[in-house]
């Protein structure tokens, strides 16, 4: 198993000094993770505790406009489009990861519009959209303000926005995200990030006109076990249960 909890720091590698490492940044890197992101799924505890809490706040997707932000591999273009939203788009900047949802909307069958694009810069008009998922990606922006606008921007007024993070403690304690892949010798490389505060995010939401209906901070529990296990990282679970792992926000766009 190739992977993410290669996510949190220097510390957890010492083992692994032989390998390459590397920065990159988040193009670059998804781009070269993008083939084997999907398989390393059942490793990866950000990702399985991110899927888990949104999916409980998702609006229901029927008849609605939906944009996943930073798609990656499509995971929730696709769950719009199955649950029959009446527009499904993903947009990310990698080529990689887009290729690879491609792949599977073909595969499925599953009627998904999929964007090269920057989240910063979106390709879509004004009060266009329904409900935004924006998942894992605000981390890779140094100003959260062109975000959150952008954001605002293509929401109908009484939109619901989903944005999930790392959780700043984590940041400050020095997680990183990995990833290995194989470039004639296996290497490891780390997503270069921005941490940003609590209040970071409130402000720029505020400013954008997003109100914060909720906020959660979801952490290590029993659930991801088996994730930390894939991962090769046993003994991190004991050490990060019930530590905050992820920060999620469901927004609203005011009138």
């Amino acid at each position: 198993m190739s992977f993410v909890l290669r996510l949190w720091s220097s510390v957890i590698r010492r083992a692994e000094r032989s390998l390459v490492l590397e920065e990159v940044d988040p193009q670059t890197g998804y781009d070269l993770w993008s083939a084997t992101y999907d398989a390393d799924e059942a490793g990866n505890p950000v990702l399985s505790l991110d899927r888990a809490t949104l999916e409980t706040y998702l609006p229901p997707l029927k008849g609605q406009g939906v944009l996943d932000m930073a798609c990656g591999t499509g995971h929730y273009a696709m769950q719009a489009a199955s649950a029959g939203a009446r527009l499904a788009v993903g947009i990310d900047r990698s080529a990689g990861m887009l290729r690879q949802a491609r792949d599977k909307a073909v595969e499925r069958r599953t009627p998904v519009a999929l964007v090269q694009a920057e989240q910063s810069r979106l390709p879509l008009a004004s009060t266009s959209l329904d409900v935004v998922v924006h998942a894992l990606g605000a981390s890779y922006t140094r100003d959260l303000g062109p975000l959150a606008g952008e954001l605002a921007r293509v929401l109908r007024p009484g939109g619901t926005a989903l944005v999930s993070d790392l959780h700043p403690q984590g940041v400050q304690r020095g997680w990183r995200r990995t990833f290995s892949y194989y470039c004639g010798t296996r290497r490891q490389a780390i997503l270069k990030t921005y941490g940003h505060r609590m209040e970071e995010y409130r402000v720029a939401f505020e400013q954008a006109g997003l109100s914060i209906a909720n906020m959660v901070e979801p952490c290590v529990d029993e659930a991801l076990r088996p994730c930390f296990a894939a991962a090769g990282a046993p003994t991190r679970y004991e050490q990060l249960v019930h530590q905050p792992l992820l920060v999620v926000f469901e927004l609203q766009r005011s009138g």
